[in-house]
């Protein structure tokens, strides 16, 4: 059972870094992505799965070894996908930006509702996958593991163990590469309402993989990240099954945009946060020079 590590709110303090904040620079939509795709696709434990046709010691499962193996094999299987990740982006890692997305992936401050983050549902620890068969986002217990609390959102976190590799995602396959290579962005990606096709629009020059698209999302889903602060009696709350969940913690949620989308807002006002905390502009100064 362990709380987020020391990052789940970067101010500086524990930063070692003596160099000045850039207060000229600040945080992209594009760029935050960027960089949850490379804590994604670096910050991953290399995994060595190997068949062997050894036998079993349940007489039942005679042979069961050999015929995985000989399926793994009809699949191309070799377990060292992997080793293939940059020369599938066609360069190499940069380990100082991967850097900074890690710490994304572990601070509350992508969630507006300051108590969850991409690794409450995704933890390192469970394979990436969540510590719990339904997941709890808002209004949880800041704990990950078998004691985690608080209200379920009626979702199953699915692993984000080698995403980057996967050309569609979700377990329903919402959001895909067209082109059928998550690599590949010839055909622009497609999402449901209100990203669709023209939020990533083919030879985007920065959002070039799908896992990057991915990455909007997430701090959008209220009952993930986003919260209902401030939604209570207003023109776009939910109604009152989810107004007992309007607490009046962290940052209000944005009235929706002229099309009645939340998206774009709730993005616009984690940027904001983000460009508020000096040590994560000098963070993103440093690795985007």
């Amino acid at each position: 059972m362990n709380k987020f590590p020391p990052f789940t709110r970067f101010d500086g303090r524990h930063s070692r870094s003596n160099k000045r904040v850039i207060p000229g620079w600040s945080v992209s939509p594009k760029g935050l992505a960027g960089l949850l795709l490379l804590t994604i696709a670096s910050g991953l434990i290399p995994l060595r799965v190997e068949a062997y046709s050894k036998g079993s010691d349940d007489a039942g499962t005679e042979g069961i070894d050999a015929r995985l193996a000989a399926i793994l094999t009809n699949l191309k299987f070799t377990g060292k996908m992997e080793s293939t990740l940059e020369q599938r982006l066609g360069r190499k890692l940069n380990p100082a930006v991967a850097k900074v997305g890690q710490m994304l992936w572990f601070d509350t401050v992508t969630g507006l509702h300051d108590d969850n983050t991409c690794a409450g549902c995704h933890a390192p620890a469970f394979g990436f996958g969540d510590s719990v068969s339904i997941a709890i986002g808002v209004q949880s217990n800041l704990v990950v593991g078998p004691g985690r609390s608080g209200p379920f959102n009626q979702r199953r976190s699915p692993k984000a163990l080698n995403i980057a590799f996967y050309p569609a995602l979700m377990w329903n396959g919402r959001f895909n590469a067209p082109s059928g290579d998550p690599f590949d962005n010839s055909q622009g990606f497609l999402f449901p309402a209100p990203e669709g096709s023209l939020q990533f629009p083919p030879h985007d020059p920065v959002i070039k993989h799908l896992a990057q698209a991915q990455a909007h999302i997430p701090p959008t889903e209220l009952t993930e990240s986003a919260g209902f602060t401030g939604t209570r009696g207003t023109s776009f709350s939910l109604g009152p099954r989810f107004d007992i969940f309007d607490d009046g913690k962290g940052t209000p949620i944005p009235p929706p945009d002229s099309a009645g989308f939340r998206n774009d807002p709730i993005r616009q006002a984690v940027l904001d946060r983000l460009n508020l905390i000096p040590a994560y502009r000098q963070l993103f100064g440093d690795a985007f020079p």
